[in-house]
């Protein structure tokens, strides 16, 4: 992980900001005879992502839909909700940061700029998000929407959405195995397959039957080193993938649809030094993990069999192959 530069991209356009007179229907297109998607009370402030004869294109509830406009105030141009370019190296979700949020919605999209392009259009329920207030402010602040640190990558969320609290299950109550999960499409795991990890502060999702081997290991580590086993990242979606791959590239972020955190069968733990290849918590786990059915592959090491340095070496990645 390395420091951060910060800076403000070009904006594909202006904000503008406008209030419904009325309750409206979001609706699936710009007719009435569209699906109605969800309400919008009246008083909302919204902001058009984009106007066609008498519609407006919106966000509201993690919904992108149409409105009339007719009964929406005429907009005006607002500074704030802009796309921040982070220039960073690959790093952890909370990043120094430490106001901490859950997603609510089943599916909850991370926008570039606030009613602008999607950066991740799948980031889970309970998936835990950190407000950025310091690069939020430096983009333009903008009444309900908070500029947060999440799945790796930074942007725009609406603040209805986010709630203090996850309420994902943290036990395997459920009864999946290994097997069931490897059926379902890689990225693509619903809430029911997956749950918290009870001693991480994050509440980090990972797939159902993982958990209680991974808690052996916590538990084998914690008798080792006196602390919890510290995780960055495991459960990510294919749209979450997709974007690592096309921003990082394959020496980090494996092909979109064949990573094991596809499954929610792989756990990053933090680039720190005790986790590096030099590191103790590193060497024990390589040492121990396969114990609890939690592997570090050979492929994964600091150098190849001839000795030369390993492009792909992440001494961070652990995989279940247990049941």
């Amino acid at each position: 992980m390395g420091a951060s530069a910060v800076v403000l991209a070009t904006p594909s356009g202006a904000l503008t900001a406008g209030t419904t007179i009325t309750g409206l229907n979001l609706r699936s297109s710009y007719t009435v005879n569209s699906t109605i998607l969800a309400v919008v009370p009246a008083g909302t402030v919204v902001y058009p992502y984009l106007t066609y004869n008498v519609w407006h294109k919106i966000y509201y509830l993690v919904k992108l839909g149409w409105v009339s406009a007719k009964y929406v105030s005429t907009p005006t141009t607002v500074v704030g909700g802009r796309e921040v370019e982070i220039t960073e190296d690959y790093t952890s979700n909370r990043a120094g940061l430490t106001d901490r949020y859950w997603t609510t919605p089943s599916l909850t999209p991370l926008l570039v700029s606030v009613a602008g392009a999607v950066r991740i259009s799948d980031v889970p329920a309970n998936s835990v998000v950190y407000r950025d207030p310091v690069n939020e402010k430096l983009g333009g602040e903008v009444p309900g929407w908070f500029f947060v640190r999440t799945q790796g990558a930074s942007g725009w969320m609406e603040a209805s959405v986010l709630a203090r609290t996850s309420t994902a299950r943290t036990s395997n109550t459920l009864g999946w195995t290994r097997t069931l999960i490897l059926s379902v499409p890689n990225g693509t795991l619903a809430a029911k397959h997956l749950v918290a990890i009870p001693w991480d502060p994050e509440k980090t999702l990972i797939a159902a039957p993982a958990l209680a081997d991974l808690t052996r290991l916590n538990n084998a580590f914690k008798v080792k080193f006196a602390k919890n086993l510290d995780v960055d990242f495991a459960n990510r979606t294919l749209g979450t993938q997709r974007y690592l791959y096309e921003d990082l590239g394959p020496y980090i972020a494996a092909k979109p649809g064949t990573s094991n955190h596809g499954w929610g069968m792989a756990i990053d733990v933090p680039e720190t030094f005790e986790y590096s290849f030099d590191g103790a918590y590193y060497k024990w786990l390589k040492a121990n993990s396969y114990k609890c059915n939690w592997i570090h592959r050979t492929n994964l090491e600091q150098y190849r069999a001839d000795g030369s340095l390993n492009p792909y070496a992440e001494s961070w990645h652990f995989e279940y192959v247990g049941k």
